[in-house]
């Protein structure tokens, strides 16, 4: 038999849970949803960490959607592929990117150099390293003032304390990565 038309094209991947495929996630479930055409047969999907794979897994009767889980998704940067097929052949296959980090910044500490006369104020330093995602900010809060957002450029030059009496004083970091996981260091 002759067949007529084209292959499908490449579907248009979304997720109420995963919005936006550039950003980083706290989460390692959510559902991924795209449109079924009607001539469309048979689906293949493959959760994969190379941005290029042709997903093997084959669905038929197609879905329309998927729940990942942990099973499936992990930390780090990985990419669905989701192939559709109609009586034609497979069409072309979506890459849809996912950027997942669950884990918070690791254990830092804080380094107070004194200031080198009674007059001067001391500077603090504190380098977080996060794994999977990077350090976004810093928040800073020294004795009971509000907090203040410190760049990661900003904190590596160091944050010099002013105008305070003498005395003893406490000093809060939380070191926030890109997908809002937090690690507070006093």
């Amino acid at each position: 038999p002759i067949t007529f038309g084209d292959p499908p094209r490449a579907p248009d991947i979304g997720s109420k849970t995963f919005l936006e495929s550039e950003v980083w996630y706290a989460t390692t479930t959510g559902l991924f949803t795209w449109e079924l055409p009607f001539d469309v047969d048979e689906v293949a999907f493959e959760v994969s960490t190379s941005s290029e794979s042709v997903p093997t897994v084959k669905y038929d009767p197609p879905l329309a959607e998927i729940l990942l889980t942990e099973n499936e998704l992990s930390d780090g940067v990985q990419y669905l592929h989701v192939q559709f097929k109609n009586q034609v052949d497979w069409g072309a296959i979506a890459h849809r990117k996912v950027m997942i980090d669950t884990e918070p910044p690791l254990p830092f500490t804080i380094n107070v150099r004194a200031g080198n006369s009674t007059s001067s104020f001391p500077l603090l330093t504190f380098v977080a390293d996060d794994v999977s995602s990077g350090i976004d900010r810093y928040e800073l809060t020294l004795a009971s003032r509000e907090p203040v957002t410190i760049t990661p450029d900003e904190a590596k030059l160091g944050f010099l304390i002013t105008a305070l009496e003498d005395g003893t004083y406490t000093v809060r970091v939380k070191a926030f990565d890109r997908a809002g996981n937090v690690t507070e260091s006093t």
